[in-house]
């Protein structure tokens, strides 16, 4: 049984002898693991507990375990942020009871480059995962593939995906009533600006009159430069060998086309992506030499050219990255007017020895020149009036795409309980500046100035490690008969805990002679240590323990006295490049909360509009389709990774025997955390 609902004040001290009857933790966005949302093992090893008297040192304590637990939850992200604000409700002053909770808000971020246009386009399809998909822990999922088009009717699939280290792989198969396609890749990085990756493909699949279809092998890598200006503009480029076969098992009649060939190619592509402000661009180049295998010469030439442009308005202005995490906090669905538009256009020069697959075909589903998911080229005519690979088949093609959706019912992301409190903003800026801090200490320490200036910090380090150890040798002397008085007995065993916390960072310290950790000596593990032990002094200066009080009391001094001299020569060493140069290099992970803070819904609705407008042709007028539209609508539905789109799109130009239009249904299941 609760207390009746009281209003706690704001001076939780004022509490401090009341009964505790519940603790608990409370993840404010544990509905993402719900099998994780009680944190049993967590739970017991709390100081308050329910049952007993309230203690602010508990609550300080425990407040400082939950944040240590969740940050070491997932050791190889580069940056974690969470924040804990302990509450205190149901306070009774009558029963003098009360109850505990623990909030959490924490988020897994990847301090990576700043996301391409690929991921800008994802993130307005899937609005409800924005942010949450540039984390990638180690570990697998298995999610669902489903669909329905045009061409292949219903379809379904399965995607598979694991890590570990900086290897991945990656699984996809998808089956329908006439078709049937595969993808798997083992991909890997150096860690930062170059990535490689092996890929099999397998496709089969109706194309017009005939089927294409085709398995091959690819070898392919890409690489990126950094930032060049403040747009967060990056350059790409890569380049992919392919081998296989290739055939169709129908010929076309009006073109020339070998129904059965091996099949090699090399591809080179190049780009620039940007992401100015709530926007992104990217523009591309791509190349192929295509080859049949059967004389050791190219056989057919491609160029594509691939231009795209997004833009979220009316949204709240996300920061660069340098400043701070402002408000107000919204608690209302996040609304914004998603544009999306593409600009594709190819051309195959001596088509004719190009295998079907190879070929413009055009319809409603994205063909991509190489199956990288962070660089997509488009590689033929989309419209998403005509279903999938029937609005031509030829060696010429361009199509211009625009998608606008206004996101108009939901909730967000961010829970109402910190969206009002108003201490949550101080306490995420000061996690980020510790985060800052501690990033700017470690390019201090790989500075050859610094590493001379802050040689003395370790011997410092020392002397307060001295002094401690006399601080707990005279904590033995205390009497058994006043170890035990109540007052006493808590603060020993508190001092006692502060000992052995702060005997690990002096280890780090003085034994590894690493400076780097002074600022935590000095900001966390010391000052809480130097008040208890103040408090404790005073307990036994009121019980006739005068002489030993006096003692603890110059030990500390000690302490104090060391700590400041460690204080004076970090101030010496203190650089604003250093820390601009950890702000630049954790700016992107700042860019992902600020999206969560006020962009982001738990759950949406989006309608959509849609314009497509799209041209396949070639040497013959027989295979001219013709400029041809898609204009018309649908909705888009979000609820946190599960995501439903439903879209119709009709052709002012249609012509029997296709249809006037194509309906596009499709709903997939994201991983938050990849």
């Amino acid at each position: 049984m609760h207390a009746a609902p009281g209003v706690c004040g704001p001076d939780l001290g004022a509490y401090q002898d009341y009964r505790v009857l519940q603790v608990k933790i409370k993840n404010l966005i544990g509905f993402l693991s719900p099998w994780a949302a009680d944190y049993p093992v967590l739970s017991r090893q709390l100081e308050l507990r329910a049952g007993e008297t309230f203690s602010m040192s508990k609550l300080s304590q425990d407040n400082v375990l939950i944040n240590r637990t969740f940050a070491a939850s997932t050791s190889v992200q580069k940056l974690k942020v969470v924040v804990t604000t302990p509450q205190l409700l149901d306070c009774d002053p009558d029963a003098r009871t009360l109850r505990v909770v623990y909030r959490v808000f924490t988020n897994l971020l990847a301090t990576s480059i700043a996301p391409t246009i690929e991921q800008e386009t994802n993130e307005s399809e899937r609005p409800a995962t924005t942010g949450a998909v540039r984390a990638s822990p180690p570990g697998y999922f298995v999610r669902p593939i489903a669909g329905y088009n045009q061409t292949l009717g219903t379809f379904g699939g399965l995607d598979f995906f694991a890590t570990s280290g900086k290897f991945r792989l990656r699984s996809e198969s998808q089956f329908s009533g006439n078709s049937k396609a595969g993808h798997v890749e083992v991909a890997g990085s150096n860690g930062s600006s170059l990535r490689y990756a092996g890929t099999f493909e397998y496709l089969d699949t109706p194309a017009g009159a005939a089927r294409a279809q085709e398995a091959k092998l690819t070898a392919r890598f890409s690489g990126l430069t950094k930032e060049l200006s403040g747009q967060h503009v990056l350059l790409r480029y890569g380049g992919a060998l392919e081998g296989g076969h290739q055939q169709a098992n129908a010929v076309v009649s009006t073109v020339s086309i070998s129904p059965n060939s091996s099949y090699g190619a090399l591809k080179l592509y190049a780009g620039v992506t940007g992401r100015p402000g709530n926007s992104a661009f990217t523009a591309s180049y791509g190349f192929q030499l295509g080859s049949d295998l059967t004389n050791g010469v190219p056989t057919f030439k491609k160029h594509l050219v691939d231009v795209g442009y997004n833009a979220r308005l009316f949204a709240a202005p996300i920061g660069d990255g340098t400043g701070q995490f402002a408000g107000p906090l919204s608690t209302a669905v996040h609304r914004s007017l998603d544009l999306e538009t593409r600009f594709t256009a190819g051309v195959i020069q001596s088509a004719a020895g190009a295998p079907l697959a190879e070929r413009f075909l055009g319809g409603n589903q994205v063909r991509p020149f190489v199956s990288d998911e962070s660089w997509i080229i488009q590689s033929d005519a989309f419209i998403r009036s005509v279903p999938d690979n029937q609005l031509g088949n030829g060696s010429r093609f361009y199509c211009a795409n625009a998608t606008l959706a206004w996101t108009v019912w939901g909730r967000p992301m961010l829970p109402k309980e910190l969206a009002t409190d108003t201490d949550f903003l101080k306490y995420l800026n000061g996690g980020f500046a510790t985060a800052v801090g501690t990033l700017a200490d470690t390019y201090k320490a790989k500075s050859p100035e610094y590493a001379k200036k802050s040689a003395a910090v370790p011997a410092r380090g020392a002397d307060v490690r001295d002094a401690l150890n006399r601080l707990g040798t005279q904590l033995k002397e205390i009497p058994p008969a006043v170890a035990v008085l109540p007052a006493v007995a808590q603060q020993l065993k508190e001092i006692q805990n502060g000992l052995r916390t702060t005997s690990s960072t002096l280890r780090v310290l003085v034994d590894r002679k690493s400076s780097a950790v002074g600022p935590t000596l000095l900001s966390f593990n010391l000052p809480s240590l130097e008040t208890q032990t103040g408090v404790l002094i005073k307990s036994l200066q009121g019980v006739s323990q005068g002489a030993l009080a006096s003692q603890m009391q110059s030990s500390l001094n000690d302490v104090e006295k060391a700590a400041a001299e460690i204080k004076d020569i970090l101030a010496q060493l203190a650089s604003p490049v250093y820390e601009t140069q950890a702000k630049a290099t954790l700016a992107p992970a700042h860019r992902i909360i600020d999206i969560f803070l006020h962009d982001l819904n738990i759950y949406s609705i989006a309608p959509v509009a849609i314009f497509d407008a799209a041209r396949v042709w070639g040497a013959s007028t027989a295979l001219d389709s013709g400029a041809q539209y898609g204009v018309g609508g649908g909705v888009r539905f979000s609820l946190v990774n599960v995501n439903l789109t439903a879209v119709y799109a009709y052709d002012p130009n249609w012509v029997k025997p296709r249809k006037p239009g194509a309906v596009v249904f499709k709903f997939d299941v994201t991983n938050l955390f990849h």
